[in-house]
């Protein structure tokens, strides 16, 4: 009985053989290529004809149904919109699908018209699938095939509070994928209305993922916050749930010196530091003596560590020194699974004045530590029982096929897996009935 498992679509990985002999590891690469198409015009000639067509920069999805997409130049809205001109297809290593599977119902133009927000039928089970655009002209009339491997993180956005209310108005999320320090103009946008994090019931924009450890890392990169109150806000938060009153430790910038919208005054343009001990009990805000002044945007780092009950906040202009922002110690410890991301407010409530932020380099650096992954298969009568180690970040899957070969097609396992939680990562425990047939399994993460 054999076990192999696809690539993973992580930089650096390797491949995982198992059987019921032993575990091998096998090195393997995965080359994710970017094609930029740049034009240079040169000389004096005035209305030089435009002939370069439109091609994908970068695209992503954030919650594995909706997909953000951006282009090198702007978009002819009908084709834009037309979502014949979009298909959803397997790549190397993930699902085989068919033309149905998952269709594309919506696609939006935005309003900076080079980028696109599209909706699939239903959510797509995989890390990554790849994007093929074709008939997208720009607004010369060009076009050509072109497209993009899609990486879909696991992470809800939601607004906390009261909807309609406090927020009065819907938050949204825009991401079509990250350029690592690359490109401070990829990455994700927040759109989001409430009063913030002051009282004893908060309201504000939430993008979060779920930490299953006693440790984590949390750690963004704030490239731009819309001054429409002195006091809107940007940054990273982890939370015991989604409830306005629920405890809470945050980091968050304000505007910088320019006048606000609202007319509230010039932006803050400082950090704060903020928890909440008590659940439904008021906010308290940490004063630090190294608070940050004059805010470089778009070099705003800011992080979260968390060890059991105590929290930490630093704060960074470079990624590399960092200064402590605050701490504190709960008397009671948060649960294990505690949501962690990206937290935006506009700090004005009114109709009309919703705040845009705009975040890269975002997410969880680690939930715990991990040792591993390790796939390992026992045979029990008619059956296969398999097990492996999963981090608390980053949760795998089980995979299925019928024989080996450079075209394999995965299919998920569906079986039951029983999860047991341990200090250091989790460890999963899968029961197949396998008869007489061969058959052969591999684990595959569920986001990038």
């Amino acid at each position: 009985m054999a076990v192999s498992s696809p690539t993973k679509s992580v930089l650096p990985h390797a491949d995982l053989l198992a059987s019921p002999l032993g575990v091998h590891f096998v090195q393997s690469s995965f080359c994710k290529n970017l094609a930029l198409v740049l034009s240079c015009c040169a000389g004096f000639a005035l209305h030089g004809a435009d002939t370069n067509p439109p091609v994908v920069v970068t695209a992503g999805s954030f919650d594995g149904q909706t997909i953000g997409v951006c282009f090198s130049e702007a978009l002819d809205v009908a084709s834009a919109t037309n979502v014949a001109n979009y298909r959803i297809s397997d790549i190397a290593y993930a699902f085989p699908l068919s033309d149905t599977d998952f269709t594309v119902v919506e696609a939006g133009l935005r309003p900076d018209q080079r980028s696109v927000a599209l909706r699939l039928s239903k959510q797509f089970p995989a890390s990554g699938f790849s994007l093929s655009v074709s008939n997208v002209r720009d607004t010369a009339g060009n076009a050509v095939p072109t497209g993009f491997i899609t990486h879909a993180n696991n992470l809800r956005a939601s607004d906390v509070g009261i909807p309609g209310v406090d927020p009065r108005e819907t938050g949204s999320l825009f991401f079509c994928g990250q350029l690592y320090f690359d490109d401070v103009n990829h990455g994700y946008e927040a759109v989001a209305g409430g009063s913030g994090l002051e009282a004893t019931n908060d309201s504000f924009h939430f993008i979060s993922e779920q930490s299953r450890g006693p440790v984590l890392i949390l750690r963004a990169r704030v490239t731009y916050l819309e001054a429409v109150n002195r006091l809107s806000s940007a940054g990273l938060m982890l939370r015991e749930d989604l409830t306005p009153g629920s405890r809470f430790f945050s980091v968050t910038v304000t505007p910088p010196d320019v006048p606000a919208r609202d007319g509230s005054g010039n932006g803050a343009n400082a950090v704060q530091v903020r928890y909440r001990s008590v659940a439904n009990n008021p906010s308290v805000e940490l004063i630090s003596t190294n608070a940050g002044v004059s805010l470089p945007y778009p070099d705003v780092w800011l992080e979260i560590f968390r060890n059991e009950q105590y929290c930490v906040a630093r704060f960074s202009t470079n990624y590399l020194n960092w200064s402590t922002l605050g701490e504190f110690t709960f008397a009671d410890p948060f649960p294990d699974q505690v949501l962690a991301g990206m937290t935006t407010f506009s700090h004005n409530n009114a109709a009309g004045f919703t705040s845009k932020a705009t975040y890269s380099n975002a997410g969880l650096l680690r939930g715990d530590v991990f040792t591993g992954p390790q796939l390992l298969a026992q045979g029990s009568g008619s059956n296969l029982v398999l097990r492996w180690t999963e981090p608390f970040e980053f949760p795998y899957f089980l995979l299925s096929a019928p024989e080996p070969s450079s075209s394999i097609f995965w299919e998920l396992v569906t079986n039951q897996v029983n999860y047991q939680i341990t200090p250091s990562n989790v460890q999963a425990t899968v029961t197949v009935p396998i008869g007489n047939s061969t058959r052969f399994f591999g684990l595959r993460m569920s986001r990038w």
